[in-house]
């Protein structure tokens, strides 16, 4: 046996989850700590890295994992989908899907700040769809993110149309509040705490209108509710 640790991935199961663990094991250098598993490794280098840095193949499985859970969503209640659903819509291998999420509720995390950072980023440039690059007033800058979500919808609609829509809209106001608090003044009669509770409240119930029925009006014409209905 060795001198210092290595590690041996062992698999157990419970609750319909699979998890990778560890044992310890003496190795004789103690900078040779690897895993002996090169599908473990992989693993864990995707989790670390929250799907950043993915290749090609890695985006294509993830993106269907994300497409077959929202379509789950829309079929079935949160707390009735299982991780071997996922997996059979997503039509993956359970290793595989374990390579990129520990449990469901991690899935659905990561699905929303999919959408998110790519709704919310702050690098604005000409799009097929829109283009927005040379736009700087405030409105245009919610007209840009409205013009995101939409993109999205087909993912947001599946998270909306059941019980973790409630965490979907959390997500959201922590988004919106980091952009509206930016713009806010702090000068003004109204407490700016105040006001900028009303307006992230204001525009996250204002998707959530938009995406339960009422799809048809364009990201310009919600802009516009919006800003006629409160003033920022």
């Amino acid at each position: 046996m060795t001198e210092a640790f290595g590690v041996t991935p062992g698999l157990y199961e419970a609750e319909d989850s699979l998890h990778v663990y560890v044992k310890e094991e003496r190795l004789d250098n103690p900078s040779d700590l690897r895993y002996n598993s090169t599908e473990t490794n992989s693993a864990f280098c995707i989790k670390e890295a929250g799907g950043h840095g993915m290749d090609r193949r890695q985006r294509k499985t993830r993106n269907a994992i994300f497409q077959a859970f929202s379509s789950l969503l829309e079929e079935k209640r949160y707390s009735a989908i299982t991780v071997q659903d996922i997996i059979d819509a997503a039509d993956v291998g359970r290793s595989t899907f374990y390579a990129h999420f520990n449990t469901k509720e991690e899935l659905l995390r990561a699905m929303c700040d999919d959408i998110f950072e790519h709704v919310f980023s702050a690098e604005v440039m000409r799009e097929p769809e829109h283009d927005f690059s040379s736009a700087d007033s405030f409105r245009d800058r919610i007209t840009h993110i409205l013009c995101h979500l939409q993109e999205k919808q087909h993912h947001i609609k599946g998270i909306f149309a059941g019980e973790c829509g409630e965490i979907f809209m959390k997500y959201l106001r922590e988004y919106l509040w980091e952009v509206f608090d930016r713009r806010l003044p702090a000068e003004g009669e109204i407490p700016r705490d105040y006001r900028l509770n009303h307006a992230v409240s204001s525009l996250a119930e204002t998707v959530r209108w938009w995406f339960g029925g009422h799809s048809e009006y364009t990201p310009e014409q919600i802009s516009a509710f919006f800003f006629t209905s409160v003033d920022c």
